[in-house]
């Protein structure tokens, strides 16, 4: 896969369709995998933060969410032809779950509130999608090769919902 390093973070040069086969292929493979979509802010913000830029680069795909991205792909002499933004890429994976019948557990957000919204919403807009839970996911970091949790029993809670 082609990817572009802006600033010591490495941006996945993919396009949305390519970036959902990956998922579909994610989906079966039995292991973990994480999608991050930085924008310009977050790589400028994990130039200094080492552990921001460690889950960036270790992620799956990191897709470029900002124009500004392609922009200073150019400046730095790199080729970053795709733009696919987090809340586009999100809806589609959304739909494909929705088409597949597959489960979706959200996970992410301030508190369990934010969490618990996005279920409510993603429900009204795809009438056939199998919700089986939402957590907001405890503070986050990257620990001996996989994302790490601060709240013990989300992965319960996780495996639990099928």
């Amino acid at each position: 896969m082609n990817k572009a390093n802006i600033l010591g973070v490495e941006i996945s040069d993919v396009s949305k369709s390519e970036a959902l086969a990956k998922v579909r292929n994610y989906i079966f493979d039995g292991y973990q995998h994480y999608i991050v979509t930085p924008n310009p802010e977050i790589v400028l913000s994990a130039r200094e933060d080492e552990n921001l830029r460690t889950i960036i680069n270790h992620a799956d795909l990191a897709l470029p969410d900002g124009f500004g991205l392609k922009i200073a792909a150019k400046i730095l002499g790199q080729k970053l032809r795709n733009r696919v933004t987090g809340s586009d890429f999100m809806e589609s994976i959304i739909a494909l779950a929705e088409s597949e019948a597959w489960p979706i557990f959200l996970l992410g957000g301030i508190d369990e509130k934010i969490a618990e919204q996005a279920s409510w919403h993603l429900r009204y807009k795809y009438k056939n999608v199998k919700i089986v839970g939402h957590a907001s996911g405890g503070e986050v970091e990257f620990r001996e090769g996989k994302l790490k949790t601060s709240d013990s029993k989300i992965l319960d809670k996780i495996t639990n919902s099928g």
